[in-house]
């Protein structure tokens, strides 16, 4: 399931039990918006994760409750309530989720952000805190997205993309 709704990845850990997950995935115009809700979970993207991955993406990861460990480079990063990152499909990446989580993930073509920002790589593994101003609308603007993603026609969709790039 995560393979289909984000990219190729590998599940670390070998549960005692059945995993519990949610997932709800609105494909339009290359993008993926995923609401996901899931119990503990590790995972990981490495040489054979990003070799079978045939576009470079980005994903702007909104950890809706809960937290998620991502570890980046060599980096453990962690992640709380409303706490946005941005990953990199070309970067080596894991992530453990401890407990019970809710998030939401919008994946698009790498070229969509780097026509924008085009050092957007450099920024991938970065927090952008839910309390900071900026996170905090990005945040809100997520949230909205997640809320009308089955209300909103595929063009609509894809027409908020400039401005949440922009955001």
């Amino acid at each position: 399931m995560l393979a289909a709704s984000h990219l190729p990845w590998t599940i670390s850990n070998t549960p005692s039990k059945e995993i519990i997950a949610d997932l709800s995935v609105r494909s339009f115009n290359n993008y993926k918006l995923v609401n996901c809700s899931c119990e503990t979970l590790k995972g990981y993207r490495h040489s054979m994760e990003i070799g079978s991955t045939d576009e470079a993406y980005f994903c702007i990861l909104l950890l809706r409750s809960g937290q998620e460990k991502i570890t980046v480079r060599g980096e453990d990063l962690f992640l709380k309530k409303n706490d946005i990152i941005l990953w990199d499909s070309t970067q080596k990446m894991s992530f453990h989720v401890p407990d019970y989580v809710k998030k939401t993930s919008l994946l698009f073509p790498a070229t969509g952000l780097t026509s924008i920002f085009p050092k957007a790589h450099d920024y991938a593994g970065s927090i952008i805190p839910g309390e900071s101003s900026m996170g905090g609308m990005l945040a809100r603007h997520m949230d909205s997205l997640q809320k009308e993603m089955w209300r909103l026609e595929a063009s609509s969709l894809t027409s908020l993309m400039k401005p949440t790039m922009d955001i």
